[in-house]
């Protein structure tokens, strides 16, 4: 069974509850989250921003190979709980900082907890059935684009940084340094139909771990939001990466708008620092090219996104479904 609870004005001050919870014969799944916007009428406008869940997610970073007694891939259970405070700066620039506690295990369907996958590779940092992760957090963002869902001119950067503490021996104790940038332009007509504006659109991400970081948190490339035209996580597990992209986007016959692209992702060379390699022996690519086609459908969510991916590196293809654009 399923349960949501959203709450957009909580005694009449904007503040936001939302309550999210999956039950079932084996697992239970929840997220619960407060938001305040403007706490105690702060001058400086510090948000807050409180989350506390549990959940189970597929682990593309150990897909292809089963668990121990091929009883299916691994998947990655996290209880924890984050505070995030954030407000604006100067110059159009908004910070983020706080803090985060998590404990991960590597599962099966049924919920029995594993420490290695089916060829004996480590799937968590403390060779134990749990990794404790106590993490300071923060960030920054520069917005500049003249609207959130469609975009068709400006820039938006960001850059974050994560330092999980090692509390005690067994804790992991690693460095999460990440970037993103995006820009877009109008242009002339470059393709012979739509009527409307046409926009030309380039994203770049890239980012890096430094430490003793747990196998399950290395970046992953492939899919829907990475390079497009591979399977999720199928093109790359590494401990560093760089993902670049570049759409044009036309209208076609309002709500419907159509896109080219072509997207590049590389792991750098790092997939032998994840622990146990599990890229290697995957025998994952770890860089690509995925190009293809797409379709939007504008709806009150945002665009709801269609896109057909061919790559460099096998002959087959993927369809990728989305809510919003990729960037």
């Amino acid at each position: 069974g399923t349960l949501s609870y959203q709450e957009q004005n909580l005694g009449g001050n904007n503040q936001k509850v939302g309550l999210d919870l999956q039950a079932g014969t084996r697992q239970l799944q929840f997220a619960v989250n407060f938001t305040d916007p403007w706490v105690n009428s702060d001058p400086s406008r510090t948000a807050l921003n409180v989350n506390l869940y549990a959940r189970d997610t597929f682990s593309y970073v150990f897909d292809q190979i089963s668990l121990p007694g091929d009883v299916g891939l691994p998947r990655e259970n996290r209880i924890g709980t984050a505070v995030t405070f954030g407000r604006p700066l100067a110059d159009g620039w908004r910070g983020t900082a706080g803090g985060r506690i998590e404990r991960v295990q590597l599962r099966d369907a049924a919920g029995v907890v594993y420490t290695t996958d089916g060829a004996g590779n480590p799937l968590t940092a403390s060779g134990t059935d749990a990794d404790n992760l106590y993490a300071l957090e923060a960030s920054l963002v520069r917005d500049q684009r003249d609207s959130t869902l469609t975009p068709t001119r400006g820039t938006l950067l960001s850059v974050g940084a994560s330092q999980n503490i090692g509390i005690i021996s067994s804790t992991p104790f690693y460095t999460r340094l990440g970037g993103e940038y995006s820009q877009f332009n109008a242009v002339p007509g470059l393709l012979p139909f739509g009527d409307g504006q046409q926009i030309l659109a380039f994203n770049a991400r890239a980012g890096t771990l430094l430490g003793l970081f747990p196998p399950y948190e290395a970046w992953t490339l492939g899919g829907s939001n990475s390079v497009r035209g591979f399977f999720e996580g199928a093109l790359g597990s590494g401990q560093s990466f760089l993902v670049t992209t570049a759409e044009l986007r036309t209208p076609i016959v309002d709500p419907v708008a159509g896109v080219l692209f072509v997207d590049y992702g590389t792991d750098l060379g790092t997939a032998a620092s994840v622990l146990g390699a599990p890229a290697i022996l995957r025998n994952k690519p770890g860089s690509g090219i995925g190009y293809g086609v797409g379709l939007r459908l504008q709806s009150p969510l945002g665009p709801l996104r269609i896109d057909l991916g061919l790559n460099n590196v096998t002959s087959g293809s993927q369809i990728h479904f989305g809510i919003g654009e990729k960037f």
